[in-house]
């Protein structure tokens, strides 16, 4: 019982489609010519804001969830169902998206188990993760054989495994809280490198790096250790904050003030 004309016009990313209502404009004080664009899904304009545009380049993003993006030219089908690739937001290209829990499991551990660290935060202006990064700074990589299954809740790409759930193995009396925190971060980095792999042999298309955006880009430790787990380049960009800078370019391509969003964001992206 729905028909076609109760549905949206589907429309290609960056497409102009009116200026804003003028009663709208007045209230935020914006002019009334303003131009409205269509914009992009939160992940895919990340992607697109930190030059991942071309065949080869990964983005991982570590917010509550976690986030790995590639471009490609035409689209992938996994036949296993495994890893979906959806449109991209530019023109004629697609995108390998896959997802997992991410950076909410870190604030899980945090809340649960770092209470040390919370006072520390609450009394001394410090800020929680980084005291909890010091810590996992100082234990060896690896965690001395310490490993996290980092399913909390069901397992999600390449796995698909609603029913999965965590697991901490390997336990001893020598382990300490440091060790705990490094191997929630190692999990999460094994996960990131398990869906480069995948998507290597899946597409063919050999990845060279990966840019980080999100708040997990911010820890000079987590970095490394997704680096080290991939055995990729992991590239971190000066002053970028992702999606909205995504969105940017869709926005200045429509109304002409670049010729191309995607060529346009390879060239701004400046590694930090």
């Amino acid at each position: 019982g729905i028909h076609p004309e109760q549905l949206p016009e589907i429309l290609e990313c960056g497409t102009p489609v009116g200026t804003i209502l003028p009663e709208v404009a007045d209230e935020l004080g914006l002019p009334r010519d303003l131009l409205l664009v269509v914009g992009g899904q939160d992940q895919s304009s990340g992607a697109i804001g930190v030059g991942n545009v071309i065949p080869g380049v990964f983005s991982e993003s570590t917010g509550g969830a976690l986030m790995i993006c590639t471009t490609t030219t035409a689209p992938v089908f996994d036949p296993s169902c495994s890893i979906p690739c959806n449109y991209s937001i530019l023109k004629d290209k697609y995108m390998i998206q896959s997802g997992a829990k991410g950076a909410i499991l870190f604030r899980w551990l945090r809340d649960t188990l770092c209470a040390e660290e919370l006072r520390q935060e609450a009394e001394q202006k410090l800020d929680a993760y980084d005291l909890m990064s010091a810590l996992a700074a100082e234990t060896p990589a690896g965690a001395e054989g310490l490993f996290l299954l980092p399913f909390f809740g069901g397992a999600g790409n390449p796995y698909h495994d609603n029913y999965g759930r965590g697991v901490l193995y390997g336990l001893s009396l020598g382990h300490t809280k440091g060790h705990l925190i490094r191997a929630f971060m190692e999990a999460l980095a094994c996960n990131i490198a398990k869906i480069v792999d995948y998507t290597e042999k899946l597409t063919g298309i050999q990845v060279t790096q990966v840019r980080s955006l999100g708040g997990g880009s911010k820890s000079p430790l987590w970095c490394q250790i997704i680096a080290d787990i991939t055995g990729r380049p992991l590239i971190v960009l000066k002053d970028n904050p992702g999606a909205p800078l995504g969105d940017v370019f869709l926005a200045a391509a429509a109304v002409g003030l670049i010729p191309d969003a995607g060529r346009a964001a390879a060239q701004a992206a400046q590694v930090d």
